[in-house]
């Protein structure tokens, strides 16, 4: 019986031993920061950007243009974050601080402004960031009204 129970050990350690481990990663994964093209994001963070067309709403003056956002879940909304910027021409600025407004609601973000202004270029250019919930748990001091901060902090690319 101890023959046999050290020829099984004798066997089992030549075979973790003979084996060489290869490196993968190497091989098959792509080198340095890779996005394909039209996702701009990570596994934690979507970026998306959009073009608005407004319209009016004579009953109320107001405009509002709407994007489709599959990405948006409730798990998301529930869970995580999303936040839309707008382009002032030279940088991105948080929605929440200009004369736009937006409503998020799962698959969509709708836009509103009672300013004629922001109907037209630079302003109808739009980020809209979605963050999974693990994402905003990774990342919980990061100012996300602050584009740039959350480019850095994601490695987003424009």
């Amino acid at each position: 019986m101890m023959i046999v129970g050290t020829g099984a050990v004798v066997a089992m350690l030549s075979t973790f031993t003979a084996c060489k481990k290869e490196n993968y990663d190497d091989k098959y994964q792509p080198k340095g920061n890779y996005q394909p093209a039209g996702n701009y994001g990570n596994a934690n963070v979507i970026n998306k950007t959009a073009t608005l067309s407004y319209t009016l709403d004579t009953n109320n003056n107001m405009y509002s243009a709407v994007v489709s956002v599959p990405e948006i879940t409730s798990n998301v909304i529930n869970n995580g974050l999303v936040q839309c910027y707008m382009s002032t021409g030279s940088s991105w600025m948080a929605v929440a601080n200009g004369g736009v407004s937006c409503f998020i609601d799962a698959g969509t973000v709708t836009f509103y402004t009672n300013i004629s202004m922001f109907t037209s270029s630079p302003y109808t250019q739009v980020k809209i960031v979605i963050v999974s919930p693990a994402g905003r748990m990774a990342n919980p001091n990061v100012n996300y009204k602050n584009y740039e901060e959350v480019k850095k902090a994601f490695n987003l690319k424009d």
